[in-house]
């Protein structure tokens, strides 16, 4: 009696121990199954959001994609650089010494964005009239004109940093003011390259409404990315 009470007790402990061990291993994969399940299902959500929202046209067009971007290049300062021509014309000035892209459909942007790039020869300096403009010094002068000609009001520079590009000095800026004469808030990026003596500055620009910088500057570092000083000017 005693031998047959011992093995039903462990009869009944291998069975209950089975069935727990058989229990937790069902709520493991219960568990895994249902974190997989919630994951995709939240993919899932997330993929017919995307679609019935779909990607906004203003992203993809501007798409920094180089396939459809072509060559400008400038005769009288001897600089290239690629643009998107499927969204963005392109026009020289009287002088030849720049270029201006303009977007195709303005419809997409608060206020019409410009792209610009050009060279100019340097000025001499307002302290000492027998050298050309420091880097800072054209920089300033920038400001300047911006108020005179641009009638900028409550300019703030936001970030203003010195680098080099293609060995040349270069401080790169971010500029916001506001339109004196139609109170529109404009953002104003600018590379500035700076050469030695009497060697000509290069520089490109960004002008666009603050609420289109997230789409417009990344468009514009990758065409100042294609920027090329292939020689002297002529």
């Amino acid at each position: 009696m005693f031998l047959c009470s011992r093995s039903w007790t462990f009869w009944t402990q291998t069975v209950f121990f089975a069935t727990c061990a058989t229990l937790q291993i069902e709520l493991h994969l219960w568990a895994r199954l249902s974190e997989y399940t919630i994951v995709n299902m939240r993919q899932a959500y997330v993929w017919i959001l995307v679609c019935a929202l779909g990607v906004p046209s203003v992203l993809r067009s501007q798409s920094t994609s180089s396939a459809h971007w072509k060559v400008y290049r400038n005769a009288n300062y001897n600089f290239s650089l690629r643009y998107p021509a499927t969204d963005w014309s392109k026009y020289e000035g009287f002088d030849r010494n720049g270029v201006r892209l303009a977007s195709r459909d303005t419809s997409k942007f608060h206020l019409r964005p410009e792209i610009g790039a050009g060279g100019a020869v340097g000025q001499p300096s307002d302290a000492d009239e027998s050298r050309s403009r420091s880097l800072n010094e054209d920089f300033q002068a920038g400001l300047e004109a911006l108020k005179e000609y641009g009638h900028a009001r409550n300019l703030v520079v936001l970030n203003k940093v010195r680098t080099t590009i293609q060995g040349l000095p270069a401080i790169v800026s971010t500029i916001r003011y506001q339109d004196s004469s139609n109170g529109s808030i404009w953002l104003y990026k600018e590379i500035l390259a700076h050469a030695e003596h009497d060697s000509p500055t290069y520089h490109l620009e960004l002008l666009c409404s603050p609420d289109d910088a997230g789409i417009l500057i990344p468009l514009f570092d990758e065409i100042a990315k294609t920027f090329r000083i292939l020689g002297p000017p002529a």
